[in-house]
């Protein structure tokens, strides 16, 4: 379940979501989701083997545990997985939605409970407007203990996270599974035959150096940063090229970054792409120089995503990251240090191989697709075993 769990997706979360259904349908089990109804969208559909249940948006909340406990009866269900559970939105709702559900309910939170006042003021210096609208994210604790404590299981997507809640509302470590962020690395891989053709269509030699950021405009995604950063690496790689892949259309204040910075001849804004693995393969260096659990998902899915096909990453140290770093593809420097984070990138250029054979540096399955699902049957069936 979760609020809009429609596909296509762009948003980590609900990818996520889609590929766990997928995941799960692989191994024969029956898989429903519910969700809010979006235009010229069915109510009920099937896509693949999944079958997607869609509720008006203006009454979602309303009618939706007698919708689920309909389904329970028709469909015969086991368990709930909500998949965005989110304190951050001051949403009373879920947890008397899960009390009303005769379903044990597994809630999976990629995402810091409530927005760090830190993480707060530094958008307030670069945007105000942005950090008038994040205010509703602060997050009184009762109400977070009221949804954690409404829930039979909690899983985070890293053991931040996981650390995170203990800290925050007391819900004790030895409770909260981890199970980090997944792919499907049989699919999600090196695309050495694309990478001549992705090159080209950005207008890159075989040589240019390719520096990839996909994101939002929002501050704390980074993209000033890593417009800043690109600034300097071009002193010493003056050919080197920005691909931004960001929600179209571009606002003034990133225009005029790309003015202040110099960047006009350096970058190329993308408003989506259809092939991430392709587009990873051809460049150089990933780079994420946002603040991981706040701004995206812990750690973010699109670093894993880069070592799954063998790219670098550059990254602030922040949120679950370190996480990621055994496999020596993943670069950390100190938060909000541009002068770091492009002599990291400087560094990985120097060592840059796009000359075709790269193999992911995920380390063993831990973030496959199939790796997460037996995870999470043996954490729906734990739950299911407990219900009298």
């Amino acid at each position: 379940m979760g609020s809009n769990l429609n596909p296509p997706f762009v948003e980590a979360q609900k990818i996520l979501a889609l590929e766990l259904a997928r995941g799960l349908s692989m191994d024969g089990h029956d898989v429903h989701v519910v969700t809010k109804a979006g235009p010229g969208l069915a109510c009920e559909e099937h896509v693949g083997k999944i079958r997607f249940h869609r509720y008006p948006r203006h009454l979602f909340h309303a009618i939706l545990s007698r919708g689920i406990n309909r389904l329970k009866q028709k469909y015969k269900l086991d368990v709930l997985h909500n998949q965005d559970l989110s304190m951050r939105k001051l949403n009373i709702f879920s947890s008397t939605l899960f009390q009303r559900v005769r379903l044990p309910v597994v809630s999976y939170i990629c995402l810091r409970p409530s927005l760090d006042f830190g993480a707060w003021l530094h958008i307030l210096k670069d945007d105000t407007k942005e950090a008038l609208f994040k205010i509703p994210e602060y997050t009184p604790r009762v109400i977070g203990r009221m949804q954690m404590g409404s829930v039979q299981k909690i899983v985070t997507s890293s053991d931040f996270l996981r650390k995170t809640l203990n800290s925050m509302l007391s819900v004790p470590e030895s409770e909260i599974e981890v199970i980090h962020p997944y792919v499907d690395t049989k699919k999600f891989k090196f695309q050495g035959e694309s990478v001549e053709r992705v090159r080209a269509e950005l207008g890159a030699v075989s040589d240019t150096p390719i520096l990839l950021f996909i994101g939002t405009h929002k501050v704390l995604r980074g993209e000033k940063d890593f417009l800043e950063a690109l600034s300097i690496v071009l002193h010493k790689y003056p050919d080197a090229r920005g691909v931004l892949v960001t929600p179209s259309p571009i606002p003034r204040k990133t225009t005029r970054l790309v003015e202040r910075f110099r960047l006009a001849k350096s970058v190329t804004f993308l408003s989506g792409y259809a092939d991430v693995a392709s587009l990873m393969s051809a460049s150089n260096a990933y780079v994420f120089p946002g603040f991981s659990s706040i701004a995206s998902i812990d750690p973010p899915l699109t670093a894993i995503e880069a070592m799954a096909v063998g790219t670098p990453c550059v990254a602030y140290d922040t949120g679950g990251l370190q996480e990621l770093a055994d496999g020596g593809m993943i670069r950390l420097v100190e938060p909000n240090n541009t002068v770091s984070l492009a002599e990291a990138i400087t560094e990985v250029l120097k060592d840059a191989d796009l000359s075709g054979g790269r193999v992911g540096s995920l380390e063993g399955i831990r973030f496959d697709l199939r790796t997460a699902t037996r995870s999470f049957l043996s954490v729906y069936e734990s739950v299911i075993e407990r219900e009298p």
